[in-house]
């Protein structure tokens, strides 16, 4: 009998309550990820700066020729960044999927599981993001009636279509995250590979559709949530000259703390609940206190002592 959600939400939150370290792969991920953004970005400002103020404000039609011309060394520049950005993130979610099966089987987790897993299982995950990646840039193609309207010189219809274009490439994005949401759980929990973890998350997810995305909702709901709390904060100390931004800054940067090393490692967990249950995985037995151990030689003793027993007998 499949689990109902607000089962697994409270599940997964009790066993992230006696793992909190499943917050540091995450902290560790995005520190990384912030590195090589920051390097990306100091290289990426002398390209941008082919494109000046003057262009912007005045030359619309300008400013469009020189995106195109540099578009490509951007593309490839993208394509660069994104590898190394996976290459870093697919250790750690290898690292934190498996640090979370640990934590749902045994009740306890450790940073060797990170190491463990995210080793054994980082070529997969990568190949898996890759792929998504892929998927994620072929949306790009729901721009080019857009550009093509550009190039005519029909600027007012060619804005109209980016819009839309942003709004149906928004919602191809929504989709592909929803279908790929659950496979590094395929590759950790089941050994699969990338391939045979598509179709195994598909497969879930299309038999599962409204917890899937009753989850999602979830999930997102509780970023919104705290979004929407941040939100006020930030203005109320946003009137104060100086010191509200240096108060404002130290807000956001609790903020992201609490987001990737709190909220992300919980919805993780929630997410391996919910597939172990709909797998039909069947994670073993964890006592609720684990009885105090007996001292080797005294248990030596006893079984010397029983079969002593049965021997006289």
């Amino acid at each position: 009998m499949t689990k109902s959600i607000e089962d697994i939400v409270r599940d997964g939150y009790r066993i992230w309550q006696k793992n909190t370290i499943l917050g540091i792969p995450f902290l560790f991920s995005a520190i990384l990820e912030l590195c090589v953004l920051i390097a990306t970005l100091v290289f990426i400002i002398p390209i941008l700066a082919f494109i000046t103020i003057t262009d912007l404000v005045y030359v619309i039609d300008d400013l469009i020729l020189k995106i195109f011309t540099i578009f490509p060394i951007l593309f490839l520049l993208l394509c660069i960044v994104v590898t190394v950005l996976n290459i870093v993130k697919s250790f750690f979610i290898a690292g934190a999927v498996g640090m979370t099966r640990t934590a749902i089987e045994t009740g306890r987790t450790s940073l060797n599981d990170m190491i463990k897993y995210g080793k054994n299982k980082f070529l997969y995950i990568f190949i898996m993001h890759m792929i998504i990646f892929v998927l994620s840039i072929t949306g790009i193609l729901l721009f080019v009636p857009s550009v093509m309207a550009f190039k005519i010189n029909m600027f007012n219809l060619g804005i109209a279509m980016m819009i839309i274009a942003f709004f149906l490439f928004a919602l191809y994005l929504t989709g592909l995250a929803i279908i790929m949401i659950m496979f590094p759980f395929s590759i950790v929990f089941k050994n699969l590979s990338p391939i045979n973890a598509i179709k195994d998350n598909y497969s879930i997810i299309m038999e599962n559709k409204l917890s899937v995305l009753f989850l999602f909702f979830v999930s997102h709901g509780l970023i919104w949530a705290i979004n929407l709390l941040l939100d006020p904060i930030l203005s109320f100390f946003g009137i104060i000259p100086l010191l509200g931004s240096v108060i404002n800054l130290g807000i956001v940067i609790l903020y992201i703390l609490f987001l990737v090393g709190i909220v992300t490692p919980l919805i993780t967990v929630w997410w391996a609940c919910l597939y172990l249950d709909r797998a039909g995985i069947k994670p073993r037995e964890v006592p609720e206190e684990i009885p105090p151990e007996v001292p080797v030689p005294i248990l030596g003793e006893q079984i010397k002592e029983k079969i002593q027993g049965h021997i006289y007998l």
